[in-house]
């Protein structure tokens, strides 16, 4: 049972170096999810732990897995995201045909403990991505300086005037599921 399970480990870890970089550290395997090999600069690291799933259960009795190996997410990169994109018009006596919201889509929800592991990666791989859009777009936004209105850059959010009247609005939402038990507590 003990050579299975350790060949079924290699395969997945086989798998998972197709896709993923990994190198060995002591007795660790880590992996990298930033896009710094394709030349990103973005200061956020994104380096997961792989590890080797045990099939025993506390109790002695074996537990049906999804897969042999595991991986740990850094907590910054945990849940999912993406970018908020809004078009208003500011002007209160005309009607508001402008406006036009990209809500997250119903296919994103919070990734559980026991999710597949590729699932898992890409997942945070997207925060990240995510992340360094919006860190970019920030960036951009506040080093123009030919703007006629300045862009506003707060927390999460880049506020600026198109148009006279018109208002855009792009913010980063991050949600890593926590949110929803914190507000059930209260």
């Amino acid at each position: 049972m003990a050579s299975v399970t350790q060949e079924n480990f290699l395969m997945e870890l086989l798998k998972l170096r197709k896709n993923w970089r990994l190198k060995k550290v002591h007795n660790t395997i880590l992996g990298e999810l930033s896009y710094k090999s394709a030349g990103s600069r973005f200061w956020q690291g994104g380096t997961f732990e792989v590890l080797k799933t045990s099939d025993l259960a506390a109790e002695g009795e074996i537990v049906p897995r999804k897969s042999s190996l595991d991986v740990i997410i850094p907590s910054e990169l945990e849940g999912v995201a993406y970018i908020l994109v809004e078009v208003k018009s500011v002007v209160s006596d005309l009607m508001n045909i402008t406006s036009a919201t990209l809500k997250m889509p119903s296919s994103l929800g919070p990734v559980s403990a026991d999710t597949y592991w590729q699932l898992k990666l890409e997942t945070a791989q997207n925060v990240l991505f995510c992340k360094e859009l919006f860190a970019q777009l920030a960036r951009e936004a506040v080093q123009i300086k030919k703007a006629s209105t300045p862009h506003m850059v707060v927390g999460n959010q880049i506020l600026t005037n198109v148009f006279p009247g018109v208002q855009l609005s792009i913010v980063l939402c991050h949600h890593t599921g926590k949110e929803k038990k914190v507000a059930k507590m209260q």
